[in-house]
């Protein structure tokens, strides 16, 4: 871990990889690779957004990310996936990842993760070119990531940052990290929902953002929750469980701003696949 920090500070970036997609909150692998280290059974998510009108702004994406854990090293191994389009740019985010966990205290642990992979963006279709080099239509670019876990009975919390290796090949704004810290808590009642408060902050940019809500869970089958982020939207949540093998999820994220690409809404949809591990 130590290494792999010292490699991340030691890279020159400008500009980085960040999905917008709305459930970050409720699906921290695809920001943080150490979160896998706290499964013991495969899993599988796949996430399509959209916001079903073609416009110049944000129009959506698709997303998969697989975990496989060893348990008797106390590891897991996956992918991640994602591609999104941004007006006419499409830009793609493949990593190979990798996770441990260690325990501390009893019903305490800490969880490692890192990814490395690339990333690809494709401005070849973009109206206006003058903005871009003649270059720089189809570029590849070095992508890496980790992630630190603290999970308790009830507890977690996570730090994930991710850089990637751009060079000056786009004339974005220099950045060197993004940075997400998430953490919940979840209040477990004797009887049915159990409630859980949760925060986010995400650093991008130059710019903080902050994100906060709840989720109630009613018998491990449906949750449902809604978060207020900082960037002024508000994000809804719906999710049902499928004989414990699958979750089947949908957000809304509606944005308040007239001017922003968010205003009509940004519809999510989600798959979640828990198989039986009887390793």
């Amino acid at each position: 871990m130590i290494i792999t920090v010292l490699i991340l500070i030691s890279q020159v970036a400008n500009g980085q990889f960040v999905p917008e997609f709305s459930g970050q909150i409720n699906t921290p692998e695809f920001i943080n690779p150490g979160f896998n280290a706290s499964k013991q059974k495969p899993t599988g998510i796949f996430l399509y957004s959209n916001n079903f009108k073609k416009m110049e702004g944000y129009n959506g994406l698709f997303a998969i990310n697989l975990n496989l854990p060893v348990n008797n090293w106390h590891t897991g191994f996956g992918t991640t996936l994602i591609h999104e389009l941004i007006g006419d740019i499409e830009k793609t985010n493949g990593t190979f990842n990798t996770c441990v966990n260690v325990t501390i205290l009893k019903s305490t642990y800490l969880a490692f993760g890192l990814g490395l992979g690339f990333e690809r963006i494709d401005s070849s279709d973009i109206k206006n070119r003058n903005q871009f080099n003649s270059s720089s239509a189809i570029s590849n670019f070095i992508y890496s990531s980790s992630g630190l876990n603290l999970f308790s009975e009830n507890l977690h919390l996570g730090l994930g940052v991710h850089c990637t290796q751009l060079g000056k090949k786009l004339e974005f704004n220099y950045e060197y990290f993004t940075y997400f810290l998430n953490g919940s808590y979840n209040f477990v009642m004797e009887e049915s929902p159990s409630i859980k408060p949760v925060l986010m902050y995400c650093y991008y940019l130059g710019v903080s953002h902050y994100e906060a809500g709840v989720f109630m869970n009613f018998n491990k089958v449906f949750e449902t929750g809604v978060t207020y982020r900082s960037n002024q939207s508000i994000i809804c949540f719906a999710e049902i469980n499928f004989f414990k093998l699958a979750l089947l999820g949908y957000c809304f994220q509606y944005k308040f701003e007239e001017s922003s690409h968010l205003s009509d809404g940004l519809h999510e949809f989600s798959l979640k696949f828990i198989l039986p591990n009887k390793f």
